[in-house]
């Protein structure tokens, strides 16, 4: 918490709640970006979503992140770092002969997060130039598939099956 919130001001309501409502209103008429980390579904529901925003502040750029994506079977369901490093074989990879392992560090977390943040800047440029907000997106399972590629990419052309070397390799 000390590390990722320093300077940071923060507080909690529901912005389900008509209360909350005006308050996400409020905050977000002066902002010019909203980041948030829930299903698509989730966010329409609170009246969080893009077209929602859009009324508020036409030129709102929202940042989304969520776990598989937009599209598809998984698009509503939640995940986590150690989720993307299992699904994309890195747990496979830095684990053992007795079985996968999640790296220490969060890597799925942080590579999505500066993702998306280099496409909330793309947007604040794009806006410049048009006046026309947006919708980024980012997906955990995206980016821990984008950090294997090269490993990916080798078994399926190869067939080479990597063992698990541990964390001391």
């Amino acid at each position: 918490f000390l590390q990722m919130n320093r300077n940071k001001r923060g507080m909690t309501y529901n912005p389900a709640s008509e209360r909350g409502r005006e308050i996400t209103r409020k905050l977000v008429e002066t902002a010019d970006i909203v980041v948030a980390n829930l299903p698509d579904e989730t966010l329409a529901r609170m009246g969080l979503d893009y077209s929602q925003l859009r009324l508020v502040r036409p030129d709102i750029i929202l940042v989304t992140m969520s776990a598989f994506g937009s599209e598809g079977p998984w698009k509503s369901r939640v995940g986590f770092d150690s989720i993307g490093q299992a699904m994309c074989g890195a747990a496979y990879l830095s684990g053992t002969e007795a079985g996968p392992a999640r790296t220490q560090v969060s890597w799925v977390d942080f590579s999505t997060a500066v993702h998306c943040a280099y496409g909330a800047v793309l947007a604040i440029m794009q806006r410049q130039k048009t006046g026309a907000g947006q919708h980024v997106r980012g997906s955990l399972l995206a980016s821990a598939i984008n950090g294997t590629n090269a490993q990916i990419i080798e078994q399926e052309l190869t067939a080479r099956s990597r063992p698990p070397l541990g964390s001391d390799a």
